[in-house]
Formats: C-alpha cells, structure tokens, sequence
C-alpha cells in the first residue's frame, strides 16, 4: 500500500513568509517518519513548505497515494480540508483514506470528519501512529477497537474516542529526508529540542533528548538546544536528573517571564543559556537590573555564551528604547541580545489570510532583522576596540544610526 506522511504549509502560496521569517521546523513529523521506518512501514515523505497548493494537486493526482497521513500545524485547517475535498472530488482518488493528527487538528474534528477523514489522532505518541497505520493495513481487519489514542465517527455517525496507549521510549533519533532544514532555520545553526512544557507535542524524554542531540550535532552539524517552557517545573526536577544525562543540558533554552531561581543551573555543565521572555518583560528586567545582574554573574564564570531573547509579536513595542538598549550592549558586550518573533504569533498568522495583516507582519520582521544588526554592531564595537581602534569610530556611529532611523521610517 502507498502511503504519505505529508504536513500542509504550502509555502508556495506564502512565498513571502517563507523568505522572511523562521518557521518551526516540523521535527514532529521527522520523528513520525523515522518510527515508521524502525517498524518497517514504507512510506514517502514529503514536506510542502516550498510547495504551492495547484502544484502540490498535481503530484497527489500523478501518484495516487492509497494513504494519506497529514499532519496539520497550528492555523492550517482550512486548507487541510481543501486537500481532502479535492481528493474526494476526483474519481480516481476518491478512495483515499485520510488520517489527520498534529496541532492544527485540535479542536476541528467535526470539520475534518465532515470532510470524509477516516482517523484522527488526538494522542502524538509516535508508537500510536505506528500501530495505528499496521492495524489499518492488516487486511480483513476494518476495525479500531485496539487502537489507541484515536478519534473516528462509527456506522451511526457518532464520535468514538479511544483512549491513548502506553507510551514507548524512541531509540533512534528523527528522520528529516525530505524536509528543508536551512529553509526553516534562515540560516541559523540553532534547532530545538522541547523536553517539557504545555507547547510540547511529542514528549521527549532525556535519554531521548540525548540520542537526538548526537544525530543533530555530528550529522546534521546544528547546535542542539533543549528548550523549556514550564521553567519552574524543569528547575524544580534538575537535581533529580541522573550525571549521566548531565551532558544533553550543555545548551539550554528558558522562559523567564517571571523571576525564576537559576541557581540549579550552575550546577549541571550548562556551558550555554538562553532566556526567552516577552520583550516588556526584558525592558523591565533592564530597568531594575537586580535579577538581570544577578544572573549574569552566576553565569558569567561557567558559561560561555548567555543570550537574552525577548519576544515580539503583533506591533513594534514601544518599551523598546534606544537609550536603555545602548547602554546594556555598552555595558554587557559579551551577553547577546536577539529579538525573536512569538510562535502564537506565527501560528495566528499562517491561518489569516488577510494581506493587509501579512503586510503588516512582513514590516515587522524587517524591524525586528534590522533591530538585530543594530544590537550586533554595537556589541561587536564595546567588545573589539582593540581591533577598531585604528578606524574612525564615527564611520560606524553613522552605520548604526542609520540602522535606528531606517525602523522609524520603514
């Protein structure tokens, strides 16, 4: 039996967003895939990010896959069920069966089941994927009372939930043949590891965590973050964490938008920080500097790098001045500052379909790059003067000015 794993981006209908800004990368789906392979299940992957909708059409019509596994991200339902529609409308694809999972379908059941989906899988354990997609290709075998963590509609067109099914520890890392990682990471080297969190889809585990952490670093050559949401509960569970896997917290990504205690960190060999707040957050820690300060001495002595990212979303945030930002970057040259945009944010965005929206959000992330070379100038001016002391200063005040007045104009 053919069978897809695809998601539904279609980022050739978004051509713009795409070269613009950083997407998640859909390490879910690498991970579904690569649970399909350890099981011996063949499959194709095939990612849509770089794909527009009447093109991606045609691929479905030319191949004509008997199943079709689509995992929706947050905001991309309407055109799920577009697909699903479609392929019902054809005579020749008419029988293809339709099993939905992912974020985006929380919440749509009705709408995808009307749109003729056989399954939908409320439950992201990969291993319930896994023998989901065996009991449906065992033949004479059109029952679903053993599956686990799913929902479908029976004879009578009532919503049956099944309940999820024991969870089982991966041992092989992602498989992302077929995914565009550098269109995803815009250049970036950083990929993200979530270990725990109410943003957390697949749950990953610290053997886990290791295991995808060595494939990433020595084959896909990215640095490995292990990013946590739920900040005071992660801390709290730190001095219970064997030595053993001591090793995978050498890059950690927080939330600290309120005023967590980061002592627990210096213990483990954390040789890399990176605090995720709202930006009005950030600006406040830099007006009171007492928690601010105090982290970054605990830090300054066992970590190499420590990263500030605060988050924007929707506006340019009128907290954000550059008195305030030019003094910290003269100050702290050595503490990096990236200005992020919010994954609500992105997820809201990818479902409008509004231009005047996408204009706005497109203005944005130009601000929000530019913002970024300005901060990256001024760092590598207070940390470098040995090297620049040479070349007018002024030649580079002028750059950075003109950074500063092309956000008040554009």
């Amino acid at each position: 039996m053919s069978l897809l794993l695809t998601n539904t981006y279609f980022g050739g209908n978004n051509r713009k967003l795409i070269e613009t800004i950083r997407l998640p990368l859909p390490r879910e789906m690498a991970i579904y895939s690569a649970a399909m392979n350890q099981s011996g299940i063949r499959h194709t992957l095939y990612d849509t990010l770089l794909v527009d909708w009447v093109s991606f059409k045609q691929y479905l019509f030319t191949q004509r896959f008997e199943r079709i596994c689509l995992f929706l991200p947050k905001g991309t339902v309407e055109m799920a069920v577009e697909m699903i529609r479609y392929v019902r409308a054809e005579e020749e694809l008419k029988n293809t069966s339709f099993v939905v999972m992912g974020p985006g379908a929380v919440g749509y059941e009705d709408d995808l089941f009307d749109a003729s989906v056989s399954v939908i899988l409320y439950e992201s354990n990969e291993h319930t994927l896994v023998s989901l997609i065996q009991i449906l290709q065992t033949p004479f075998n059109p029952f679903l009372d053993q599956a686990k963590g799913i929902k479908f509609r029976n004879i009578l067109g009532k919503m049956i939930t099944q309940p999820v099914g024991e969870r089982v520890m991966r041992d092989y890392p992602p498989d992302f043949q077929g995914i565009s990682i550098k269109k995803y990471l815009k250049g970036s080297l950083d990929y993200l590891i979530h270990i725990s969190g109410p943003q957390v889809l697949l749950s990953t585990s610290p053997e886990e965590a290791l295991i995808e952490k060595h494939y990433v670093e020595k084959v896909l050559g990215l640095n490995a973050w292990i990013s946590i949401d739920d900040t005071n509960d992660f801390l709290s569970r730190l001095s219970y964490v064997p030595a053993t896997h001591a090793q995978i917290f050498s890059h950690i990504m927080l939330r600290v938008d309120d005023k967590p205690n980061l002592s627990p960190l210096a213990k483990i060999n954390c040789t890399a920080l990176a605090l995720r707040c709202n930006v009005n957050r950030f600006f406040e820690m830099l007006s009171e500097l007492g928690y601010l300060s105090e982290s970054i001495q605990m830090f300054s002595a066992s970590t190499t790098t420590l990263r500030f990212m605060p988050e924007i979303a929707y506006e340019w945030p009128a907290s954000i001045t550059l008195k305030t930002l030019y003094g910290f970057c003269k100050q702290h040259p050595e503490i990096s500052i990236q200005l992020v945009s919010s994954e609500q944010c992105l997820a809201e965005l990818w479902e409008t379909s509004d231009r005047n929206t996408l204009k706005k959000y497109l203005r944005l992330s130009r601000k929000i790059e530019k913002m970024n070379q300005y901060i990256q100038t001024l760092q590598l001016i207070a940390s470098e003067n040995s090297k620049w002391k040479w070349i007018k200063p002024s030649y580079y005040m002028a750059h950075i000015r003109g950074f500063y007045q092309s956000l008040t104009t554009s």
